[in-house]
């Protein structure tokens, strides 16, 4: 637990470095554009800490910003989410407030947790694709034509898995066992938006 704080401590101190040092961009008339923005960051969560990245593609006009995302998940069950990304900053200064709405479908990634299989090629576990959802504020800062982001957030994701559990002894049979888990992590993030 030591080591994330001091990683969390050290992240912010690159930030506020980062935000403070960089020379002021001139501002430029504002049009409809294609932007990106790409980032990486960490979910913290009551028992670990998880890496996750992720890349957003949309248009921006003015201090809007509307694309579409996807990235990775890597804690409880690994998924995938694609969703949907809104923001808005705010001021014409070089340093702006923002805020944030994700909201999508995490889809599963195969790993050896949850076998879709058993060894004798019955079916064991049927995963379903489930929401995932992020919202939060941070602050971004203009460098050149490009814009450098932190962003801290509160993330849900919902995770749902059916097990089969074959009976070979005793009464042959199936029994089903239905699981739906929510996760819910703070998410602190940076990144560029180009």
């Amino acid at each position: 637990m030591k080591d994330s704080s001091h990683f969390v401590q050290s992240i912010f101190v690159l930030l506020f470095s980062c935000l403070t040092l960089f020379p002021f961009a001139q501002t430029k008339k504002e049009g409809i554009k294609f932007n990106s923005l790409n980032s990486v960051g960490m979910l913290n969560g009551e028992m670990t800490s998880n890496f996750t990245m992720q890349t957003i593609n949309g248009i921006a006009y003015k201090r809007f910003f509307t694309g579409i995302g996807v990235g990775i998940d890597n804690y409880g069950y690994r998924t995938i989410p694609v969703f949907f990304d809104i923001r808005k900053s705010f001021g014409n200064k070089p340093i702006k407030p923002l805020i944030f709405v994700d909201f999508g479908i995490g889809f599963h990634s195969k790993t050896d947790q949850l076998p879709e299989k058993w060894w004798n090629g019955m079916t064991n576990y049927t995963i379903k694709n489930s929401f995932c959802g992020e919202w939060g504020l941070g602050v971004e800062k203009a460098i050149g034509t490009s814009s450098f982001f932190v962003t801290a957030s509160y993330a849900l994701k919902k995770f749902a898995y059916t097990q089969n559990v074959y009976w070979d002894y005793g009464p042959q049979g199936t029994t089903l066992n239905r699981f739906n888990l929510s996760y819910n992590r703070i998410v602190l993030r940076m990144g560029i938006r180009f």
